[in-house]
């Protein structure tokens, strides 16, 4: 039995100082989102980085400076592969025009623990907070 296709995404660690950039979703059907990094899918023939690039742009109005990409990980969501690159960088400019979300927020790495993320997300977080 063939494996159904995977999803690619990549998602964004911005830093700034101390600080780094969380977003949450709008709310869909009354639900609020959870919190997350910026992320976005892969356009077809797309690489990794250049859909960073692209993805900080249109969603939140300024590039990312890369500093290190990180390993793939692999997750499931239902039955689906999904892969995701993270990238951690600064933002080119220091102004984010939120062209998407319910909310952006910057805060201190100790602060994510207050913070309600998806489960793929968490798994970040946690590496983050013990290797800050």
């Amino acid at each position: 039995m063939a494996q159904p296709p995977g999803l690619e995404f990549v998602c964004a660690i911005l830093r700034r100082g101390l600080d780094v950039l969380i977003v949450r979703p709008q709310s869909v059907n009354g639900q609020r989102g959870q919190w997350s990094f910026l992320a976005g899918p892969l356009a077809p023939g797309e690489d990794s980085e250049e859909a960073c690039h692209r993805i900080c742009l249109e969603r939140i109005g300024t590039d990312i400076e890369v500093q290190v990409r990180q390993p793939p990980l692999r997750s499931r969501q239902g039955d689906v592969r999904v892969l995701y690159h993270y990238f951690f960088g600064q933002p080119v400019d220091e102004t984010i025009d939120n062209r998407e979300f319910a909310e952006t927020r910057w805060v201190r790495l100790g602060q994510l623990r207050e913070y309600e993320f998806d489960e793929t997300t968490e798994v970040v977080v946690q590496w983050l907070l013990r290797h800050a």
